[in-house]
């Protein structure tokens, strides 16, 4: 199948777009700096573009039979509607061209908590508030129920992975990225919202 990962060169996103490329999938990868993409098979396609340019996303959908859209919560001075602008631009151009299986890597189903001070670190440097973050995610899930096409969310994060323990983070990625995989391969939550067990140990 043709796949199509945004988000592609980090986190969840490369473990997915890898373990696609492993099961001979072809895959596309969105991304404004393909330098990031390191750890991906060769043979892994790159469109060079922004996820919340209509232009670049069209460019992107275009050919694929699934796209899996795993831009993580804005940080810096990303905008803090990033989450559900960049779902609402793929559902359009994927209903454009009768693309219908997407899934969505979301953040876990829980509110956003603030570290110590973040408020004000966040002020300081313009990024999204712990609030708009999760408003962004509800705005996001709004869009993809009401969208009409075959869709997933995939919500969920390990333990270790919040706090930063590699091997716990890079269970759970691994986890999360034959769960999307597989879902791609052989659909069974069609239009519906999945949790990924956090990552044992």
């Amino acid at each position: 199948m043709k796949i199509l990962v945004a988000g592609g060169t980090a986190g969840a996103g490369l473990a997915i777009a890898r373990l696609a490329a492993v099961r001979r999938h072809e895959v596309t990868v969105l991304a404004r700096d393909p330098a990031r993409g390191g750890g991906l098979m060769i043979g892994t396609r790159f469109v060079v573009g922004d996820a919340l340019d209509a232009d670049d996303v069209a460019r992107a959908v275009a050919g694929q039979d699934a796209v899996v859209w795993a831009i993580g919560d804005p940080r810096g001075d990303a905008p803090a509607d990033t989450l559900s602008r960049g779902t609402r631009l793929v559902i359009g151009a994927m209903s454009r061209r009768d693309v219908r299986r997407l899934i969505v890597v979301g953040g876990p189903d829980v509110p956003v908590r603030p570290g110590p001070f973040a408020h004000w670190r966040g002020r300081l440097a313009g990024a999204p508030t712990a609030r708009a973050i999760d408003e962004d995610r509800r705005a996001q899930e709004a869009i993809l129920t009401s969208s009409g096409l075959d869709w997933t969310l995939v919500r969920g994060a390990g333990p270790g992975a919040r706090a930063g323990r590699r091997a716990g983070a890079t269970a759970w990625r691994d986890a999360l990225a034959s769960f999307v995989v597989g879902e791609i391969e052989s659909p069974s939550h069609l239009r519906g919202t999945v949790a990924v067990p956090p990552a044992a140990g």
